[in-house]
């Protein structure tokens, strides 16, 4: 009797040593998403991406990860791409905020090679939340193991104005690409009528290619002037400022914080305008289509019409003087 006793008593012990360790671990990954979720709402997530909450890995190699470019200016709610151009194949990246606990592990997808020359591109989605500058880090291993030393790069907060309704637009080198949006009563909001200081496009980035490299573009619209119906997003390169180079964009739109779900197209939606990409001017392409419902606003929806007509800029004029142009040039 006292050896089942003894018998039940140690199962007893082991049963609870193992609920004590299953605890333990769920505790770690608590605390690992808890960290995964203070660096994305401050700072980004990694498309495709694994987040690690350890210490960054160290190098083992002398030389420096080569030819590491991203665009060093950023808004909230907004995306970046970080290209890397090398001769050495890598098996993954590493991706982090300096002074910050954790970092983002990508594994390359859809690698780009020629002639022995690697392209690797690397997709940032900044939070909504983002509001600060910061150091990015980047790192990489090679195929064989090796680590070679990380680059820094200085990232600047761009300061952009935000309502309920958010687009994004975000291209990966200095071009005129520009953000139209048309609203449900087929108001147009773009370039060369931005809205009012209540709503509208905040940035025209690389204007008639007076490049001020932000290669972000931003329309907001606040609760009080959204409209219910359907919405078009659209995009257009008006003018490809450097035809050496490819140019990747993405837009993203967001309601109260969340990704809407649109009726066409996706979001976020990405594309390529190839090298030598021919100048559209004020032309854009659709993109996406969205509804918004029950905003609550249907008897404050005239808001946005009874405030002053944005007044163009000179740089605005001699923009869309010069697409008209072009539009001459395309029917000859």
């Amino acid at each position: 009797m006292k050896t089942k006793l003894f018998t039940l008593f140690l199962l007893m012990m082991g049963m609870t040593f193992f609920v004590s360790c299953s605890k333990d671990d769920d505790d770690d990954d608590n605390g690992g998403s808890q960290v995964q979720n203070q660096f994305e709402k401050n700072y980004f997530s990694v498309d495709d991406g694994t987040f690690v909450n350890e210490d960054y890995p160290e190098s083992n190699l002398n030389d420096v990860i080569s030819d590491v470019s991203t665009n060093n200016q950023a808004l909230s709610g907004g995306m970046n791409y970080i290209t890397i151009i090398t001769e050495r194949a890598y098996k993954k990246f590493f991706i982090a905020v300096q002074g910050q606990p954790g970092y983002w592990v990508y594994y390359p997808k859809n690698v780009y090679s020629d002639g022995g020359v690697y392209t690797y591109i690397i997709v940032l989605r900044y939070s909504v939340d983002y509001r600060s500058n910061c150091i990015l880090i980047v790192g990489g291993e090679y195929e064989d193991g090796g680590i070679p030393r990380y680059d820094k790069i200085p990232v600047n907060y761009v300061t952009s104005k935000s309502g309920d309704l958010n687009i994004n637009l975000t291209f990966s080198n200095e071009k005129d690409v520009d953000l139209h949006l048309w609203t449900p009563s087929g108001r147009h909001i773009w370039y060369y009528n931005r809205g009012s200081s209540y709503y509208g496009l905040d940035h025209d980035s690389n204007a008639g290619c007076d490049i001020d490299g932000l290669n972000n573009e931003n329309i907001y619209i606040p609760s009080d002037y959204i409209e219910d119906g359907t919405y078009t997003v659209g995009v257009a390169l008006y003018a490809n400022c450097d035809r050496s180079i490819s140019t990747r964009w993405s837009i993203v739109a967001r309601y109260k914080g969340d990704i809407i779900r649109p009726s066409s197209g996706k979001n976020p939606v990405s594309g390529v305008y190839p090298v030598g990409a021919y100048s559209e001017g004020d032309e854009a392409m659709g993109v996406m289509t969205f509804e918004i419902k029950n905003s609550g606003n249907s008897a404050n929806r005239v808001k946005a019409y009874m405030l002053p007509e944005y007044v163009p800029t000179d740089m605005d004029e001699m923009k869309h003087e010069e697409s008209e142009w072009m539009k001459l040039d395309k029917r000859h």
